[in-house]
């Protein structure tokens, strides 16, 4: 049965610092807020294992619920774009072997789509 836990990161902001959006800007200060949310996981939390840092996302509406693996079974919620979460109940079903496998799922795309450049 897993958990979730809020993040203490704050979110990374949607406007540049102009006032205006754009989505290299965006997506650098999510890459920021990825890269602190897992040292905190390592440092603060003590993460250390296989997994540590991994992320996961279900399906909610028009977008994902995402989280970062603490542990198989804890996990740091991720506020980026809508900031979803999964429900409760999709939370405490997921077992530990559900995480694995969706783990290995992503890693199979990645690998089946990489270049082959």
């Amino acid at each position: 049965m897993a958990k979730t836990y809020a993040n203490p990161i704050p979110a990374p902001a949607w406007e540049d610092a102009d006032g205006n959006y754009s989505n290299a800007g965006y997506d650098k200060r999510c890459a920021q807020y990825r890269a602190d949310t897992l040292a905190y996981i390592k440092s603060t939390l003590g993460g250390k294992g296989k997994y540590a840092g991994r992320v996961i996302s279900f399906q909610v509406a028009d977008g994902y619920a995402q989280y970062m693996l603490w542990t198989l079974t804890k996990w740091i919620h991720l506020d980026e774009v809508d900031g979803y979460r999964a429900s409760d109940a999709t939370i405490r079903g997921t077992r530990s072997t559900d995480v694995v496998a969706m783990i290995e799922g992503q890693d199979s795309l990645r690998k089946l789509f990489a270049s082959k450049a």
